[in-house]
């Protein structure tokens, strides 16, 4: 509702009584009209404007979550946050993309083609053309270097608009804008990074004006945080708690479950070996050409095709017969079990399926023949941490299954016993306790 203007409410309260006097059927004032009558009327003709309800004292704060759609994990690591956000019933949580609901019109190629670059980037990763997405990556930083003022007024306009208590951005390239726009309207700001950590020539997460003003950089390991102080984030703003993935992986139930249950759950074979291969939530081309390498295995396997939003791959993988047994899955709310119901994962160097891995101690298969730039640090943080093997090329993929499964899986069982030993925190809660802090203060 909106603010009352004392004078309004002043005016009424002469006007009411008088009006009542002069009007020959008090009794139905009495019995039916009400001040909301009054201001009807007044507002018809124009006298005057009130609303009777005043600003209510109890409103939920306002969180926005920005994100946007060139990958899965940007949207993944805000409906995490969301969901965690909203089990407190405190705020009023909602997630907007950066491009179409904040800077509408900042993209040329929506506004001139229909098709955004965040379309783009997506059909880049579903046809495995990982060469040109370096290229895109370069047109997008020089784009907004050209558009960065006007970028910075539309955030501005839609800041008003909506009156966000605090924003969490859960994108790159756009921070220092967001930062910028922020600052001038006094509104708090956390970052929200979904890799394990940024470039340092280029950094795409820690713009300086990001660092100089975010409430909060919630980063996963300890080496980006090292990463964050060198490239200007204050030491008191940073939170290293692991890298946000949905809450319900540290549920108990989930993290006891056995893997007969979650393989009875999806009416699987308990017996085989089970592999689980997942590539983003773009699906891709990839995932058939893993699912074609493994076709060659003197041992029947069980594989689990994660498709993501990629409906034609589903469908394709769906109506071809194999040797091996393929479970085609689409877009799932059930990763965890999946992943439950796994011995391995064959995924690229992705960092939320990497975690969400990690968290459910799955054995890693890293497919590593076409890589982006900033998926590098994921490889190393794998060889880092002995969690899994690093395939360079799919055609090595049986050979390293091969590997990890012989001598009575000596070599799964060492990594698992890893994974085991890596330090694994919900990232939720520390971002949860920034939020409250800032908004208490």
């Amino acid at each position: 509702s909106k603010e009352v203007f004392p004078g309004k409410v002043f005016l009424v309260k002469i006007t009411y009584p008088i009006l009542c006097s002069l009007t020959l059927h008090t009794k139905y004032m009495v019995l039916g009209m009400r001040y909301s009558y009054f201001c009807r009327g007044f507002r018809k003709y124009g006298i005057f404007y009130m609303n009777l309800q005043p600003k209510s004292t109890n409103r939920h704060k306002k969180i926005l979550l920005v994100m946007w759609l060139a990958g899965g994990a940007h949207l993944s690591v805000c409906n995490s946050i969301k969901k965690a956000l909203q089990k407190r019933k405190l705020w009023d949580v909602q997630i907007v993309n950066i491009v179409k609901d904040v800077c509408p019109g900042a993209d040329p190629m929506e506004r001139y083609f229909n098709y955004s670059n965040e379309d783009l980037y997506n059909s880049l990763v579903r046809h495995d053309l990982f060469t040109l997405i370096k290229f895109h990556h370069r047109a997008g930083m020089f784009l907004l270097r050209l558009i960065g003022n006007r970028a910075v007024d539309k955030v501005k306009k839609y800041m008003i608009r909506e009156k966000p208590d605090f924003v969490i951005s859960a994108v790159h390239h756009f921070n220092g804008l967001l930062a910028r726009a922020l600052k001038d309207l006094n509104i708090p700001f956390g970052v929200v990074p979904t890799e394990l950590m940024d470039l340092e020539k280029t950094p795409l997460w820690f713009a300086p004006e990001a660092c100089a003003y975010a409430s909060f950089f919630s980063l996963a390991i300890p080496e980006m945080a090292h990463q964050g102080k060198r490239l200007g984030a204050r030491n008191n703003c940073i939170l290293s708690g692991g890298l946000t993935i949905n809450p319900k992986f540290f549920d108990p139930d989930i993290q006891s479950m056995s893997r007969q249950y979650a393989r009875e759950h999806f009416g699987f074979n308990t017996e085989m070996l089970t592999i689980l291969v997942a590539m983003g939530g773009a699906g891709g081309k990839a995932i058939y050409n893993i699912i074609k390498h493994l076709e060659n295995s003197l041992e029947k396997l069980q594989i689990i095709a994660c498709c993501g939003r990629d409906g034609k791959l589903k469908s394709k993988i769906k109506s071809l017969k194999f040797k091996n047994r393929v479970i085609p899955f689409g877009f799932s709310d059930e990763m965890d079990v999946l992943l439950k119901a796994s011995d391995l994962i064959i995924t690229k160097p992705g960092p939320t399926s990497i975690w969400e891995a990690l968290v459910m101690e799955v054995p890693i298969i890293l497919d590593t023949e076409k890589i982006i730039v900033w998926e590098q640090p994921q490889v190393d943080f794998i060889e880092k941490y002995k969690l899994g093997k690093i395939v360079k090329k799919r055609s090595f993929l049986l050979n390293a299954i091969e590997d990890l499964t012989a001598n009575n899986r000596s070599r799964l069982k060492k990594i698992k016993k890893s994974m085991n030993a890596f330090e694994k925190k919900d990232a939720t809660l520390s971002i949860i306790n920034a939020v409250v802090k800032k908004l208490a203060g």
